[in-house]
């Protein structure tokens, strides 16, 4: 897409269109044959189907300052298989991430979970999990409902760290390295099921205590 030179208000980069600053991305266009897409880390806006139906991206790195994803913004983009947000979000808006059908998992490393429009994610089986920083609050919001793995960081020894990830299936890995501190509060522990120990982990002290359902628990090697 080629935006003319005295337009005031758009800009066009390698085909891709932006506002005169580029803060917002309006336009990426589907006939592009890139299959990875750097986003300008001055961009703070995905417009509204900015991506929609695009079927030739594979990996997506989003901008550090993004603040608002616009409705079906990445509608139906169906080769991306994670999405990865560094930036605290405002605003994820209707059907953002709807009919990704290759999506595995959403990362988000805000500190604090932004406001969710309707069917923001995929409806599929291939999505396993959405995750999130340690200690951000999903209760009470609008998005409680579709976080559905917790990547959560416990202290040990000074310089270690322990790190829990939950999934929907009830899967638990717990990696790190060294000995890990004692835990006893730790989300969703006591539907765990399945447990995977990474080889990097000496001693997990209490945190298998509480895990009443467990059935199958893998060890290092």
């Amino acid at each position: 897409i080629n935006v003319e030179m005295n337009n005031q208000y758009l800009k066009s980069d390698n085909g891709i269109v932006y506002d005169m600053n580029q803060e917002t991305i309006y336009v990426y266009p589907n006939g592009k044959e890139d299959i990875i897409y750097s986003m300008p880390n001055s961009v703070k806006t995905v417009a509204d189907y900015a991506f929609y139906g695009n079927s030739k991206l594979k990996y997506i790195e989003m901008s550090n300052i993004i603040e608002t994803i616009g409705k079906r913004s990445f509608y139906g983009v169906n080769q991306v298989r994670s999405i990865t947000i560094d930036s605290t979000l405002t605003s994820i808006q209707n059907e953002a991430f709807k009919e990704m059908t290759t999506m595995k998992t959403f990362v988000y490393m805000g500190n604090s979970i932004p406001e969710c429009g309707d069917n923001v994610f995929p409806e599929n089986n291939e999505l396993e999990a959405i995750r999130v920083k340690e200690g951000i609050e999903t209760d009470k919001t609008n998005m409680s409902n579709k976080v559905i793995s917790k990547e959560i960081i416990e202290s040990g020894k000074t310089g270690e760290t322990m790190r829990y990830i939950i999934n929907n299936k009830n899967e638990m890995k717990i990696y790190g390295i060294g000995i890990m501190g004692t835990t006893t509060t730790i989300t969703n522990v006591n539907n765990a099921i399945n447990v995977e120990i990474d080889e990097g982990i000496t001693s997990v002290s209490t945190v298998m205590q509480q895990m009443k359902e467990m059935t199958t628990c893998k060890l290092p090697s």
